[in-house]
């Protein structure tokens, strides 16, 4: 069931980061194409008017120009309704302290280890800019096992220009000798802009009781049929906005 909730997960986050890639690209494309005439309707009436105006008294020149300036406040009013969209990729270090229930064993095995962490996802601003919602991958390695997580909901609220409060939620995988499969959340603070287009990161993270079937023939005899493995760990990160 965990399993097939991580695929579901991970094919309905890839989905959404790719569409907001997409339109992320869409823009970029088009606020790099050569400018058009502004506002084609308004603009064109604009251009009209003022070839009448060559014509015209002194007031219809002024109105001409008013027409103008109009229909340019608009264009540019529009573009800055736009919602903003970035792709970004994290890099940083982060460490873990993975808890272990065994099947046939009656306490926990606890270890703690720290390596580099890497990630890399989409975001959409939201609420007029008061706050953006994304999804994002994440890459860890915890005592030489691969930690796979998908933030399918990555959210940062603004508290101001330049620090944001984060808050995710999603599922997680721990590659060991079957994979194990939970659900992940937590949260952090983000300084924005430490430098032009990066921004610095500090987030706790918690992989709520993977579960791992004892299937193999290695794997602990008795007890429960599932190993549980639950996560503890934080992480600090640069993040480069594109």
């Amino acid at each position: 069931m965990r399993r097939l909730a991580f695929c579901l997960l991970v094919m309905a986050s890839l989905g959404l980061g790719l569409g907001l890639a997409c339109s992320a690209a869409a823009q970029d494309t088009a606020a790099g194409a050569p400018p058009a005439p502004r506002g084609q309707g308004a603009a064109a009436d604009a251009v009209e008017t003022a070839g009448r105006a060559e014509r015209a008294p002194a007031g219809a020149v002024e109105t001409a120009g008013r027409t103008e300036r109009a229909a340019a406040g608009a264009v540019d009013a529009a573009a800055e309704s736009r919602p903003s969209i970035a792709v970004f990729v994290d890099i940083g270090v982060q460490t873990s302290r993975l808890s272990s229930k065994i099947a046939n064993q009656p306490g926990n095995v606890e270890q703690t280890d720290s390596s580099l962490h890497l990630g890399a996802g989409v975001r959409r601003g939201i609420g007029g800019g008061r706050g953006d919602l994304g999804v994002r991958l994440e890459l860890d390695e915890i005592d030489s096992n691969s930690f796979l997580a998908v933030r399918a909901l990555d959210y940062r609220r603004n508290l101001s220009e330049r620090l944001a409060w984060t808050g995710f939620f999603g599922v997680a995988r721990l590659a060991l000798g079957t994979p194990a499969y939970g659900w992940y959340a937590g949260g952090g603070f983000q300084l924005k802009g430490v430098m032009p287009s990066w921004d610095l990161g500090i987030d706790v993270r918690y992989g709520d009781r993977l579960a791992r079937d004892n299937i193999l023939p290695t794997d602990p005899q008795g007890g429960s049929p599932d190993n549980f493995h639950s996560v503890y760990g934080a992480s600090l990160y640069l993040s480069r906005r594109f």
